[in-house]
């Protein structure tokens, strides 16, 4: 091989070599923490390397335009507690990066608030300042100039008023149609002391964007969009999120596509961003029910007709199912659960039987929806039991306590992480002519094929499409159906809800028409056990008329007998020649000759000798037949 052909070999390698480790539209895959936060779940985050040197800050995926990250000054709230959260977390000070735009941007107030969450969280503190720094996501991806909302004091508030410390800030997921933010900085005194806005613009990254628009051509993604689905830790089910694309094994079913910012929807009133809850079931999927029914629908508007459909928002910043009060003391009143006002949650009595049925079943709470704005057709995410039976711990609790998580509150509506354990939930920044498009639909069980199937987002895709795996199946091997016994009780039917208002409290879960049915059930066999032993009588007695007369031969049932011998020598000799053991025989009754009775059995000899002085006394053994 000539020098001319060697080096043609070897420049055709490397480009190979080169062009495998990047692919242009590929997605980007977010890392994942190896720990798990939050005192109301435990839940999966996301870490990123912030600032220069680079500190790892674990952050839940779910908010718009800003990433929210709390600094060391958060520690400093002695009221709070001895202990700092939000270190578990991990805390970040612009003023300790060399990477850091504090001051750049503002040294005043953000314009984004306290509570990103619409006020779920009910966060309360200090109005954070503006900053930008570099986001080190690895793979090489350094995004520079990510804007920030730095919290310097934050702490949340339970519904009782009592004060708790945070743990984990908000990773921005990018904003409808925006690559970057751009923004004015400063303050200009004018004549007549005018105060204005300095004309100078700041330029900020946001992540999504910049994979998309800023990095290199070559290792850009196909599209200003991700997919989230942040999976569980109880059951453990790994977490995906990518930008630029999405895991199409996560995607099952009927996939709905709705219009506008997702993140609209956490507004006091919404006019976008939001997707019509038509109705909340309770359903069995496999095996016995652990209630009277195996499936109940109407919980959403049971005890509150005045509800429709509600429409509500679908957020990875929050925690909960929030719903109105009648709703979740609906879903409560089929649950062994107790209504705790301090959290305005539901504590599982995990000391009732039910409980353990109930939470590890094939059964689940369903929430259907309707499918998108221009259809009249609905579709339905299931949400096992077992996802929802999470830990509250400290600082919310002294020891870790088991709970329900559906809180009541007023608009803005919204189901928050403990409902995207099992749903997906995706949008693509550019799409609608930069309005933007966003995607529900189920998420797998943990059964999650090894190898993730990713799939790009063209860059103005307005849909996805999803896999043809089976949901129920996702979940083989992680749930327990219950056995179909004699003792179950599965209803074909599916009950009225109405008729088990919301106490919030335990509930025996026995209906009055179940309690009738109980009834008649147990008239019905005490008819048939009277019947039978009426038969059985009737035939005794005519069997003993068969009998009379005869000396030498018994006809009896084989329960009637201790040892089966059929049939049986009618000589003490033959009886012990054939080594049958231990006899038994009736003593006659007044009759002579009734049939044996086990209650009254005596032992016989066991020797032929023993027989043959029995029978001299007692006469012959006779010759036992079996009915």
């Amino acid at each position: 091989m000539d020098r001319r052909r060697r080096l043609c070999l070897l420049l055709c390698a490397y480009f190979w070599i080169s062009g495998a480790r990047t692919v242009p539209g590929q997605p980007f895959q977010m890392a994942w923490s190896t720990q798990t936060f939050g005192p109301d779940g435990p839940w999966h985050a996301v870490e990123v390397n912030v600032g220069t040197p680079s500190v790892p800050i674990a952050l839940y995926p779910g908010c718009d335009f800003w990433t929210h990250i709390y600094s060391s000054n958060v520690c400093n709230n002695a009221s709070l507690g001895e202990i700092c959260y939000a270190k578990v977390a991990g805390v970040y000070d612009a003023e300790d990066s060399s990477t850091s735009g504090l001051g750049a941007v503002s040294n005043g107030a953000s314009s984004e608030g306290v509570d990103p969450s619409g006020g779920a969280l009910q966060l309360q503190g200090s109005i954070p300042n503006s900053t930008m720094d570099q986001f080190d996501l690895g793979q090489g991806r350094v995004i520079p100039n990510v804007s920030i909302a730095l919290h310097q004091t934050i702490f949340g508030t339970l519904p009782d008023g009592t004060a708790y410390p945070v743990e984990v800030g908000i990773l921005s997921l990018g904003a409808p149609g925006l690559i970057n933010q751009t923004f004015g900085s400063g303050l200009k005194a004018n004549e007549g002391n005018i105060v204005q806005l300095q004309p100078t613009l700041i330029n900020t990254s946001m992540v999504a964007g910049w994979l998309y628009d800023e990095i290199e051509p070559d290792e850009r993604t196909a599209s200003n969009s991700w997919g989230l689905h942040i999976g569980s830790v109880n059951p453990n089910m790994a977490p995906s999120l990518y930008f630029g694309g999405y895991d199409q094994n996560r995607v099952l079913g009927t996939i709905s596509s709705q219009q506008g910012n997702p993140m609209d929807g956490l507004s006091p009133d919404p006019s976008e961003g939001t997707i019509d809850l038509v109705d909340i079931s309770i359903n069995v999927i496999e095996g016995a029910s652990p209630w009277n029914f195996s499936s109940m629908s109407g919980l959403l508007a049971s005890g509150n007709s005045s509800i429709g459909t509600l429409p509500l928002a679908i957020s990875g910043m929050t925690p909960y199912l929030y719903l109105p009060k009648s709703t979740c003391d609906a879903i409560a009143a089929q649950l062994p659960v107790t209504y705790q006002p301090k959290y305005g949650l539901y504590f599982w009595n995990t000391q009732d039987a039910l409980y353990t049925k109930i939470v590890t079943s094939a059964s689940a709470l369903s929430f259907t929806f309707h499918l998108d704005e221009r259809s009249s057709a609905n579709f339905t995410i299931n949400i096992p039991f077992l996802l929802l039976n999470l830990t509250l711990s400290q600082p919310l609790t002294t020891t870790p306590t088991q709970y329900f998580p559906c809180q009541a509150r007023t608009s803005p509506y919204q189901l928050g992480r403990a409902f995207l354990q099992a749903a997906f939930f995706g949008a693509n920044w550019n799409a609608n002519n930069d309005s933007a498009a966003w995607w529900l639909a189920q998420a797998p069980g943990p059964n999650i094929p090894s190898n993730p199937n990713v799939v790009a987002i063209g860059a103005t895709d307005a849909t996805i499409a999803g896999s043809a795996n089976d949901w129920a199946a996702s979940w083989d091997g992680i749930w327990t159906p219950l056995p179909q016994t004699a003792n179950s009780i599965n209803a074909t039917t599916t009950p009225d809800s109405n008729s088990h208002p919301g106490t919030g409290q335990a509930s025996s879960g026995i209906s009055t028409g179940a309690k009738v049915g109980i009834a008649i059930a147990a008239i019905v066999v005490a008819g048939a056990i009277l019947g039978a032993a009426f038969l059985w009588c009737k035939r005794k007695v005519i069997r003993e008329k068969e009998l009379e007369g005869q000396s030498d031969t018994y006809k009896i049932r084989l329960s009637d007998v201790s040892v089966a011998a059929f049939p049986i020598p009618k000589t003490p000799q033959e009886m012990y020649a054939g080594n049958y053991g231990r006899y038994v025989r009736r003593e006659r009754g007044r009759s002579g000759h009734s049939p044996p009775n086990q209650e009254i059995f005596k032992e016989l000899p066991r020797s032929p000798v023993e027989m043959a002085a029995f029978e001299e006394a007692d006469g012959k053994y006779g010759r036992l037949e079996l009915m």
